[in-house]
């Protein structure tokens, strides 16, 4: 065995002796966590959330106020901290670890930043989260929703509002009910629309490797329709004048391009893009 060998051997063995270390200090250095305030809601016009590396979960509140926890089991060497402000109606909820590293020692860490929201409408809601998912089992409702998620899922049972802009860098994006315009753009990751109620405005889905799935329950009378990629493409919408489409034996892309109605009354556009993978509408 020659030399270069005996050194990446070593290097392996240390790096599983590291991580057993790891994981072994994680189980039984653990504990729970649970931080939580409440704010009253019927000030709040403008809420902003953001975490670097904890779930952001919303939930529908059993009140009129707003509930906000930090919790779940995690290392007993990770020391949470949730800070909110209530400012100008703006209420700002920031959750992140001093000591960031430490929540790596628990594979099965379980702490997150859980928002409990009472049935109304915002003028904007505004979520970032660097490295974990997004999720609401609840339909938020604004004006406009902003969401940027760098490596987690963006799952949303619905939103009701005027606009959605959403985008993330690797995870899915999955939306059940929506009764808005979209702007929607993903870099590896699905877009998925189960339920999208009326069609209105300009709207954009745009991701560069994955597949794009919506249902839609009611079109316009007129409307613009362009889906393009290099994948496979399907409609059920109707196109009474198609204005392009192609082949992808012909031409290497898939796109479908036309309009229904009279195109200078057209306010409502449809524009979806994959560079490589399937358009389902």
């Amino acid at each position: 065995m020659n030399k270069q060998k005996m050194i990446w051997i070593t290097i392996l063995g240390f790096f599983v002796i590291y991580l057993g270390s790891v994981l072994i200090v994680g189980h039984f250095f653990s504990k729970n966590e649970n931080i939580s305030k409440v704010i009253a809601s019927n000030t709040i016009q403008k809420l902003k959330v953001s975490s670097e590396i904890f779930h952001i979960q919303f939930h529908t509140s059993k009140d009129q106020q707003i509930h906000v926890s930090l919790s779940g089991r995690t290392s007993q060497f990770s020391k949470p901290i949730l800070n909110i402000s209530v400012k100008n109606q703006v209420l700002e909820i920031h959750g992140f670890d001093q000591n960031i590293g430490a929540v790596s020692l628990r594979l099965t860490n379980s702490i997150a930043l859980h928002i409990y929201l009472p049935d109304q409408k915002f003028h904007s809601i505004e979520i970032v989260s660097e490295m974990s998912s997004i999720s609401s089992n609840q339909t938020l409702k604004a004006n406009l929703l902003t969401i940027k998620s760098g490596l987690g899922r963006i799952s949303l049972q619905g939103f009701k509002g005027q606009q959605l802009i959403a985008s993330s860098d690797i995870g899915t994006i999955t939306i059940g009910e929506l009764d808005s315009k979209i702007y929607i753009e993903s870099n590896s990751g699905n877009i998925k629309i189960n339920n999208w109620t009326e069609l209105k405005y300009d709207n954009q889905l745009h991701t560069t490797r994955g597949s794009i799935e919506v249902g839609v329950k009611q079109v316009p009378n007129t409307y613009y329709l362009s889906l393009v990629s290099n994948g496979f493409i399907s409609t059920n919408i109707n196109i009474n004048r198609v204005l392009k489409q192609t082949q992808w034996k012909m031409t290497g892309i898939n796109q479908i391009e036309g309009y229904t109605g009279n195109i200078k009354d057209n306010r409502t556009h449809i524009k979806m893009n994959s560079d490589t993978g399937k358009i389902v509408i």
